[in-house]
C-alpha cells in the first residue's frame, strides 16, 4: 500500500517513471496479485498523454499572452497531433492567427473548432470577427487596385472596380463618385 501512495503522490507531482516504479514495485511484493497497481499501472500511458497534451496548451497559452504567436502555433501543434479532436487546440490556433492577420486561417481553424463543438462561443466570436476582418481587408484591397488603376489611366479597369466595390457596399458614395470619374475619363456618361 506504501508503493501505492508513493506511486500516485510521484504521479500527481508529474514524475511517471517513478510512479511506474513503485506501481510495480507493488505488483512484486504482492506477487503479482495487486489489481489497484496494476490498473494504476495501466492507467499511466493516457495520463501521461494527457500530461503532454495539457503542457503544450498551456506553454501555448503563456505565449498567447505575451504575443509570441509563432511559437505558440509551433506548441498547439504539437499538442494537436496528440489531441486533433480537441476544440480547444483548434481555437488557440484560431487566435494565433487571427492576431497575425491570416484571416483565412483563422477561419479555417475556428470552423474545425464549431465541427468538433457547434456551441463553442469563443470560435463562433472568433469566426465572426475574421469573416469581417477578411471581408475589410479584401475591400481595402479592392480600393487600393482601384485608385491605383484610375492613377495609371487604366479607366477601364477602375470602372470594373469600382463597380464591384458598389455592389459590395451600395452605400457608399464615393465609390460612385470615383467610378463616374473614371467613366467621365472614358467619356461614358450614359451608363
Amino acid at each position: 500500500d506504501n508503493h501505492i501512495g508513493l506511486g500516485q503522490a510521484l504521479q500527481f507531482r508529474g514524475d511517471f517513471g517513478g510512479a511506474a516504479a513503485e506501481y510495480k514495485q507493488a505488483i512484486q511484493l504482492s506477487k503479482g496479485n495487486n489489481p489497484v497497481a496494476q490498473k494504476l499501472l495501466a492507467a499511466l500511458p493516457d495520463l501521461i498523454k494527457k500530461a503532454t497534451i495539457d503542457k503544450h496548451i498551456n506553454n501555448a497559452a503563456d505565449l498567447i499572452t505575451k504575443k509570441l504567436y509563432v511559437p505558440a502555433l509551433e506548441e498547439l501543434k504539437l499538442a494537436l497531433a496528440q489531441a486533433p479532436n480537441n476544440p480547444d487546440i483548434w481555437v488557440n490556433m484560431g487566435i494565433c492567427y487571427q492576431q497575425q492577420e491570416e484571416y483565412q486561417k483563422a477561419i479555417d481553424s475556428y470552423q474545425k473548432a464549431l465541427q468538433l463543438d457547434p456551441r463553442n462561443s469563443a470560435a463562433a466570436e472568433g469566426f465572426k470577427a475574421c469573416t469581417q476582418s477578411l471581408q475589410d481587408k479584401m475591400i481595402a484591397q479592392s480600393e487600393g487596385a482601384a485608385g491605383d488603376a484610375y492613377k495609371q489611366g487604366k479607366y477601364d479597369e477602375a470602372v470594373k472596380l469600382y463597380t464591384a466595390l458598389v455592389t459590395k457596399d451600395p452605400k457608399n458614395a464615393a465609390y460612385y463618385y470615383n467610378r463616374g470619374a473614371a467613366e467621365q475619363m472614358l467619356k461614358q456618361f450614359d451608363q
